[in-house]
Formats: structure tokens, sequence, C-alpha cells
């Protein structure tokens, strides 16, 4: 993750970066995940993918954090597998990685994923 910081930083700010880094050291700390599952983190065009994987490279799920105008963290893209299971979860809750949500919705592109979109924070 430290490799990524320098580069993510041209996305997101200060704030938001150390978020993101948050967020990939909660993932590899559950005790229920270190076993089975990875996190890594991936630069892509103008945001950050956090793919949660099978030690195998099988992809579970990605989430593909896109950075706003301030370089806040505006939007979280989910996509792979129980996307009805995060998106109920989320519109439960009104949160994602203890971020505040303002809205979120199966979309499609590609394909099928889910949109969530952040409160300012």
């Amino acid at each position: 993750m430290r490799e990524y910081k320098s580069i993510m930083s041209k996305f997101f700010n200060q704030d938001s970066l150390q978020k993101i880094v948050n967020i990939v050291q909660n993932v590899r700390n559950q005790t229920t995940l270190t076993s089975k599952y990875i996190a890594k983190a991936q630069l892509y065009r103008d945001g950050v993918y956090l793919m949660i994987v099978y030690k195998n490279e099988m992809s579970v799920n990605s989430f593909y954090f896109l950075a706003g105008d301030k370089g806040e963290i505006n939007n979280i893209a989910i996509y792979g597998l129980s996307l009805e299971g995060h998106l109920r979860a989320i519109q439960s809750s009104m949160t994602i990685f203890g971020l505040p949500v303002e809205s979120a919705f199966m979309d499609f592109g590609r394909e099928q994923y889910v949109d969530v979109y952040l409160k300012e924070y």
C-alpha cells in the first residue's frame, strides 16, 4: 500500500487517502479474512481499486473508490459476488466502511455493480 500512496495523492486529499489506507489495513487485519483472503490496492485511471481476493487470485469483490473535485472519496462502486447482500447492508445502515452514504443502488456497465454515493464527511 505504501508504494501507491504517492500516486493516490494525485486523486485523493490527505484525509481521504488515510481513510483508504485504514480500510485496506482493517480488511487485512480481520481475523475471519486473514486465513482465506488477502487485500490489495491497484490504481486505475481516476481512482483506486481495493480488491479482496482469494489467495489463489480469484476475485471475490472489488471496491472502486472515485475521487471528487476536492480530493474526497465521492463514490464507491462494488463489483463481484453477493451484490444484493452488499446493497441491502448499505441501505440498511446507510454507511460503508464507516463513511456516511447518500444513496446506493444497483447499476449496470460492462457488468452489474453496486453504485454508492457518499455524503460529505
